[in-house]
């Protein structure tokens, strides 16, 4: 039985899709502006290419593998590359001679030339080499890296002429391969692209992409998340939903860890809560199988120790992965590893059981249901109303995976008609498609901010678009000064979850001056935060008194800021929730008016708004 409150939540819903639909029936006429959000974009450059005709393809730049696709006609094609295989690897190599090679011909040179192969390059691409995230994925390259000008750029040892490239350089290079397939395949011309990304890249990371896509003469028309992709590829091909349809896509690569709750009402997507792990995937799995056969190599040959030697573990990893998709077959519960002269001509050679990969991987496997847990807390439902399970990349072949989420969702199916590792290229095609004017179902999507955003009000957060707010959308509140004639006002913005200011994201500042020096309280001072369908996020404060406006763009991590952030903001909400509770309870009785000279204070005069952009278009 659902609770009353979950019945109340849901009539609510269901009059916002109701309105929503009537004004979407309406106004089919205005696709852009619903466009804009399904691609959840920073916007379009003012390049020539806009308004250019030809194909435009969906393209999936994976950390291990990346795809290309066309929607033509209806139908999705997977375009092969010149070995005729669908997969290519992300992998580019530089040769001594000063040529290149990409792809499949570049893979195999991590073990023979592992300093001048680079791969995974996607983990850290608009990262600062400072950054954590980048941290994690730099102390485990083989290949060298150097940190110049704030940027972390790769460095090719070649005798002939060393040099370092950026990381945007080496990815359009194998975004420059999967052009020339698709030129290859149609016959013509290819200078446009849909891109999907990680729904976790911050908007450094989206520029950054673009600007890959940039260099390898591709126009990207738009950057779609992958689980937006993975819903729109099941919409186009599975069969048709029923209203309050509510589905999870559960994206599980070689990297990263993505869970998205997503209701479906008529072709409408609207996503209410994500949440993921960007340290979390197939990479690891097979790192704890590598942790698992060092020391059984190392018992055997003390004299030809393999702990810190990374060429030897980059061949040993080849061979893991290799067993790892065998024991992933129906029926296969062993897996023979064979490396012929794996360190100084002595074989490596051992048997590794399904039993053994599951046990050093269980806690991981886990931690993604831990993680499923969370965003369906977070999405308001219950566990029961989730209807489908999409799965999306390469380790939901694992079968431990779908046992667990078998159990995790009795009696619910799991969606595998589409290959897990092409459902997001055939929805980044789909959404190409529009572009070309192929695909003319109207389809929306609704992002959300998954930590609220506020300002700083004497010491106090006050919020104004809560977490999981879908956007774009738009709220005011009214506020007045805290001394007597004062001229100006700070403007704090803050994101996070805690009640005294201090304990959250400091995201910037505006000051608006020339306010008239009236008694406190008096000015009537309008804040406006408004967030586009691109997820920037722009502050304006208004005195009403003088007409006076002052306003601020925020390009910041925002709605994409890292699960890390989010995990750790919202475990201490958790934490210090009781203390929280009865501060905010008494925020309002004991505002220390004589705190800040540039502060100000909610208004008792006049009452908030709250816009819901996308009810509006």
């Amino acid at each position: 039985m659902r609770s009353s409150t979950y019945r109340d939540y849901q009539s609510k819903r269901k009059l916002r899709r109701s309105s929503r639909k009537r004004i979407i029936l309406v106004i089919g006429s205005i696709v852009l502006s619903l466009l804009a959000c399904a691609l959840h974009v920073r916007g379009y450059d003012p390049d020539p290419n806009e308004s250019a005709s030809g194909p435009v393809v969906g393209i999936d730049l994976g950390t291990k593998n990346s795809r290309i696709a066309i929607q033509r006609d209806g139908r999705v094609d997977i375009i092969p590359n010149e070995h005729g295989d669908l997969m290519t690897p992300s992998y580019a190599a530089f040769l001594g001679d000063g040529e290149r090679v990409v792809g499949v011909d570049s893979k195999s040179r991590t073990i023979t030339d592992p300093l001048n192969t680079i791969h995974d390059m996607k983990r850290i691409i608009g990262l600062l080499p400072t950054d954590p995230n980048a941290q994690k994925s730099l102390k485990n390259f083989v290949f060298k890296w150097i940190s110049r000008v704030g940027r972390a750029l790769v460095e090719i040892v070649s005798p002939r002429s060393p040099k370092d490239f950026t990381l945007e350089r080496i990815l359009a290079t194998i975004l420059s391969l999967l052009k020339e397939s698709a030129e290859r395949y149609l016959d013509e011309s290819v200078s446009q692209a849909v891109i999907a990304v990680p729904v976790w890249f911050n908007d450094a990371q989206r520029e950054a992409m673009r600007e890959a896509g940039r260099i390898a003469g591709l126009h990207v028309r738009g950057l779609i998340n992958k689980p937006t992709a993975a819903a729109l590829a099941y919409g186009l091909d599975s069969e048709k939903l029923s209203d309050e349809h509510f589905f999870v896509v559960y994206d599980l690569g070689g990297g990263a860890f993505d869970v998205t709750v997503v209701e479906q009402d008529s072709g409408v997507f609207e996503v209410l809560a994500a949440g993921g792990d960007t340290h979390l995937g197939g990479d690891y799995f097979d790192n704890r199988i590598i942790d698992l056969l060092v020391p059984r190599w190392n018992v055997l040959h003390p004299l030809l120790d393999v702990t810190n030697d990374k060429t030897t573990r980059a061949r040993l990893h080849d061979a893991v992965e290799a067993a790892k998709r065998l024991l992933s077959e129906p029926g296969i519960t062993s897996a023979a590893i064979r490396i012929p002269e794996f360190k100084d001509g002595t074989d490596f050679s051992t048997v590794l059981t399904r039993a053994e990969f599951n046990a050093v991987n269980e806690d991981l496997f886990q931690r993604t249901l831990e993680i499923l847990s969370s965003v369906i807390n977070d999405s308001t439902l219950e566990r029961s109303t989730v209807e489908d399970i999409i799965l999306i990349g390469g380790s939901t072949r694992i079968p431990r995976i779908r046992e667990l989420l078998q159990d995790y969702f009795p009696g619910k199916p799991l969606r595998t008609q589409l290959d897990p590792l092409e459902a997001v290229v055939m929805g980044a095609a789909k959404m190409a498609a529009i572009f070309m004017g192929e695909e003319d179902e109207l389809v929306g999507n609704f992002d959300i901010n998954p930590l609220s955003l506020g300002i700083d009000a004497s010491g106090f957060m006050i919020p104004f678009v809560i977490r999981n707010t879908i956007i774009p959308t738009k709220r005011s509140k009214m506020f007045t000064t805290v001394k007597d004639n004062q001229r100006s006002v700070t403007i704090r913005v803050l994101e996070g979850e805690r009640a005294k200011a201090s304990e959250n994201y400091y995201l910037g500042e505006f000051t608006l001056p020339g306010i008239i020096p009236y008694p406190r309280g008096v000015p009537q001072i309008e804040v406006t935060f408004q967030i586009d369908q691109n997820g920037v996020l722009n502050v304006t404060a208004a005195d009403n008194t003088m007409g006076q406006t002052v306003s601020a763009e925020f390009f910041t991590q925002l709605s994409r800021s890292s699960y890390e952030k989010v995990e750790r903001m919202l475990e201490e909400a958790e934490m210090y929730l009781e203390q929280d509770r009865d501060l905010r309870t008494r925020m309002e009785a004991s505002w220390d008016l004589e705190s800040n000279t540039g502060g100000i204070i909610p208004s008792p005069k006049a009452p908030s708004t709250i816009v819901d952009i996308h009810e509006e278009l």
